[in-house]
């Protein structure tokens, strides 16, 4: 069973785990006058009132039938937490939850992921025949350029979807293409802007390394900087989905979080890449399951990080 709970600053957060309601109280971030209602009920009601949460304010009383249950001042009512719990037991926490709804997650990614890799190896096949075979590399530009459109419109599908699912529960394919409400341009100037850095950083250390160590120097160089670069800007995609920022606002917010504690937030991209890793070894048939429910815990961990969304 989930939870919802109203902070002291009027906002809803959730959904949590009754273990983690019990440990936001033992930390005194959650009080007997909190406001919580469970994913299956529509009544807010104080926390101590809940039969599963009595127990842990002992002869705390209720406030008086029939009056709305107070919110929790400031100074004392829930606060997010200060930063991202375990990889393993966010996974631990997302897979119940997720589960549920695997058919429609599977559609989702397979809704944006296909077509994808056809218009990706269109444009390669009709480069590389227009250049020549000779000129494979020069062919990849334009394949470069359009996977960079084609992904920031991917992204922003899964998080309109996810997002919602997460929040609500329920969530619908077609939630998917809800980011086309709102300013669609945005997203696609993060895949744009996001690959074409990921892509220059070989291309500007290869200049210094034309072969032998020099090479191998080089492309460890590389990988160093892509890895920190992908691991800052993690939260970029749902900033623009949840809070319609822009592209670059974005990039700067979740690169001035994720630097708080980058070491913490790297273990949760290496954990879900094996992860996936592992699933497209397994026939690719398992990345099917894997991508989303990866996407769907760092959705959960972005909700945790970000708790206020966009009014």
């Amino acid at each position: 069973m989930d939870y919802y709970i109203v902070g002291g600053d009027g906002n809803t957060y959730g959904p949590f785990s009754a273990d983690q309601i019990r440990s936001y109280v033992a930390e005194g971030r959650a009080g007997a006058q909190t406001s919580a209602r469970s994913a299956s009920s529509p009544d807010w009601l104080p926390l101590s009132s809940l039969p599963e949460f009595a127990s842990l304010f002992g002869s705390a009383a209720p406030p008086p039938a029939g009056g709305a249950p107070p919110l929790p001042p400031p100074d004392a009512g829930w606060a997010p937490p200060a930063g991202p719990t375990d990889a393993i037991e966010l996974l631990k926490r997302a897979w119940p939850r997720f589960q549920p709804h695997i058919g429609n997650s599977i559609a989702v990614v397979l809704l944006f992921l296909i077509p994808l890799v056809i218009v990706c190896g269109v444009v390669n096949a009709l480069s590389v025949m227009v250049l020549g075979y000779r000129n494979v590399g020069l062919a990849q530009i334009p394949t470069s350029a359009v996977s960079w459109v084609a992904s920031g419109i991917m992204w922003a599908g899964f998080y309109s979807f996810f997002l919602k699912l997460v929040r609500e529960g329920r969530a619908e394919i077609g939630d998917a293409f809800a980011f086309l409400k709102g300013d669609p341009t945005q997203p696609i100037l993060l895949g744009i802007a996001t690959g074409a850095v990921m892509s220059a950083i070989p291309l500007t250390l290869g200049l210094f390394a034309f072969g032998g160590f020099l090479y191998f120097v080089g492309s460890l160089a590389a990988m160093g900087v892509a890895i920190f670069l992908g691991v800052c800007w993690m939260f970029a995609f749902p900033l623009v989905i949840d809070r319609r920022m822009g592209f670059w606002d974005a990039m700067e917010a979740s690169r001035n979080t994720v630097m708080r504690d980058w070491g913490r937030y790297f273990v949760y991209m290496l954990v879900f890449g094996v992860l996936n890793i592992a699933g497209v070894i397994a026939c690719l048939i398992g990345a099917l399951i894997t991508l989303p429910l990866t996407v769907y815990a760092l959705t959960m961990l972005y909700i945790e990080v970000f708790p206020n969304r966009a009014a």
